[in-house]
């Protein structure tokens, strides 16, 4: 019963991230749009047992390689993680573990160390995506951080902030959402 009980979250909240990639803005300056698939991957970070994290995460991948459009845009396929925003995809996963990962590693979870964590993920993100994109576009450092990293700074450290107070809240209220760590 346990197994499938965390399958089905697992499953659940790789929807989540579906759903929130599709809340997403393309950017006329930008191959990468402005999505909410971070904060889904901050929350799956912030909510779940490492391994179920990474395993919801990557179940998300996996739809998308696979042909169901669950990437921004509606788009799905290997190319996708083949094309310029491949890096920052397969940080996804990273992200969700090393969240979720850093606070198995402190007695008590407050806001900052949940955002601090959320923080150094998403520089993680930032730092796969962006050697990615370089390698793909052949362009340097600083073209693609103008393009793909400091348009989206403010608007994802937002995201890191929001997506704490909303586990922290959502932990509260629902503990029977959280799994065990």
């Amino acid at each position: 019963m346990r197994k499938t009980r965390l399958l089905a979250i697992g499953g659940l909240f790789a929807a989540l991230l579906a759903v929130f990639s599709q809340i997403s803005v393309p950017l006329p300056f930008s191959p990468v749009p402005l999505s909410l698939g971070v904060l889904a991957v901050f929350l799956i970070g912030g909510l779940l047992p490492p391994r179920l994290a990474l395993g919801s995460v990557l179940a998300y991948l996996a739809m998308g390689v696979v042909g169901i459009p669950v990437f921004a845009g509606f788009l799905a396929g290997p190319g996708r993680l083949l094309g310029p925003t491949g890096g920052y995809l397969v940080a996804y996963p990273l992200m969700a573990l090393l969240v979720s990962w850093g606070q198995t590693r402190q007695k008590t979870v407050g806001f900052f160390s949940l955002a601090g964590w959320m923080v150094l993920s998403l520089g993680a993100c930032y730092l796969l995506g962006t050697l990615w994109m370089m390698v793909y576009t052949g362009q340097g450092a600083w073209a693609v951080l103008g393009m793909a990293v400091f348009p989206f700074l403010p608007l994802d450290l937002c995201k890191a902030l929001a997506g704490a107070a909303l586990c922290l809240r959502l932990r509260r209220s629902l503990p029977s959402l959280t799994i065990a760590r």
